[in-house]
């Protein structure tokens, strides 16, 4: 049966091996924070993208972006469709970016813009049933402007 010994000196052998651990734990933690920042760029990435598409409609159709026109009065199906992937997004910011005042300066100035155009939309008929109670009451409140 093998015996394991203990002795109080370390050989160079130990040192080296030691020093390699923990560089190559260190180098693990900054690749994985490394990694986190990558995701989290491209998460953020992705909302701007998707928040150009839509706009992409209004800047083909500016009538979609002025909801009070008679051509916006005129296609209410196609308005309705508009101002519902608008708040359907908005809802996205407001479950993705609470907690981070960074992305809440950038953000919620955005929803004011889109809310102030379409906030109509939402109040009628059944419309706001189509979203989540926390952030009808969060449009509502106007929790938003603490950061415009």
């Amino acid at each position: 049966m093998p015996v394991i010994s203990f002795s109080n000196q370390l050989s160079a052998g130990d040192i080296l091996t030691a020093i390699a651990f923990i560089a190559t734990l260190v180098a693990g933690i900054v690749s994985l924070r490394r990694f986190a920042q990558t995701l989290k760029n491209a998460h953020y990435a992705e909302l701007d993208k998707l928040y150009f598409d839509i706009i992409k409609l209004g800047i083909d159709r500016p009538w979609l972006v002025e909801p009070h026109s008679a051509e916006a009065r005129g296609n209410p199906s196609a308005y309705g469709v508009y101002a519902f992937l608008m708040f359907n997004f908005l809802e996205t910011i407001y479950d993705r970016v609470p907690g981070n005042d960074y992305l809440c300066r950038t953000w919620y100035p955005i929803i004011r813009h889109e809310y102030t155009l379409h906030g109509d939309w939402l109040r009628e008929g059944t419309n706001k049933g189509r979203f989540k109670k926390e952030f009808i009451t969060f449009l509502e409140a106007e929790k938003w402007k603490r950061y415009c």
